[in-house]
Formats: C-alpha cells, sequence, structure tokens
C-alpha cells in the first residue's frame, strides 16, 4: 500500500512539472474559460503554469477564440482588447543540503545536513481576449475561426 502511495505522489509530481497543455480550466485553475457578455461579445481567458511560454497560452486562447465564435454560429471575430493578467508569486521552500568538511571542523556536534530556506520566484502566464463575433466578414481586420481552427489541427 506504502509503495502505491509513492507511485502516486510521484506521478503527481512528474505532471506538475509540464507545461499545461490546451484544455479546460482545472480545479488548479489552469486552462481556458470563456464568459459571455453579449449576444456577439465575449471574454475568453487561458491560464498556465510556470512551465507554459506566453506565446503558448496566446495560441491557446486565440484557439479557444475561435473555437466560442464557431460554436455560437459565428465564422468571424476581432480582438477588441488583449490582457496580459500573468502573475509571479514567491514561494518558500526548505532544503537540505549536505554540511561541508570544513563546518564540520569547526562543530563535530553539528549535523551531517543543514536546511535551507529559499524563496524562487514563480511565473504564471495567462492571457485574456475580448472578442467581437460577426456572421459575415466585416471590412475591418478580422480572423476567420473556421481557417485559424483548420490551421491548428494541421500544424
Amino acid at each position: 500500500m506504502k509503495k502505491l502511495w509513492i507511485g502516486c505522489l510521484s506521478l503527481l509530481l512528474v505532471g506538475c512539472s509540464a507545461a499545461t497543455t490546451y484544455h479546460a480550466r482545472d480545479f488548479m485553475g489552469e486552462g481556458y474559460g470563456e464568459y459571455r457578455l453579449a449576444a456577439d461579445r465575449f471574454t475568453v481567458t487561458f491560464r498556465a503554469n510556470e512551465y507554459t511560454e506566453i506565446e503558448d497560452v496566446r495560441k491557446f486562447a486565440f484557439r479557444r477564440a475561435s473555437e466560442v465564435a464557431t460554436n455560437y454560429g459565428y465564422r468571424y471575430f476581432t480582438v477588441e482588447e488583449e490582457r496580459n493578467l500573468s502573475r509571479k508569486s514567491f514561494v518558500k521552500s526548505k532544503e537540505e543540503i549536505p554540511v561541508s568538511y570544513l563546518d564540520l571542523l569547526e562543530d563535530k556536534k553539528n549535523s551531517q545536513k543543514r536546511i535551507v530556506t529559499k524563496e524562487v520566484e514563480i511565473h504564471r502566464p495567462a492571457v485574456e481576449l475580448m472578442i467581437k463575433c460577426y456572421h459575415q466578414k466585416p471590412k475591418e481586420d478580422v480572423i476567420d475561426a473556421y481557417q485559424f481552427l483548420a490551421y491548428q489541427t494541421s500544424g
């Protein structure tokens, strides 16, 4: 039973060290989400972990915006506003380091390991898009949602 628990814990830790993939928002708050503001306006967000590049986060947000447009029967959309919602946080961790030979000479009663507290900065990228959707192609520059999705699945 103990080995099973350790195996599950190690799989969880390994899974946490990979970049965020494209998926709906999960219990960690990572992934895509959207909110309908009006019949033809939406807010689309994508949040990722610290192992994900900001350009991948933008690509995922645009992919979701294309899916939202097509899911509601629209073909085109424009990005009215793009916001970077990335967050930085600091995490403190304790690490055991071996004591050097010189440290042992100074105090022979000292243990073989010393605990050091480290503070690590973590950057979690996130993007929010405010989009307006269209059935017919307007005169302004727009993104063709069908073409965008076709490009994403072929590339």
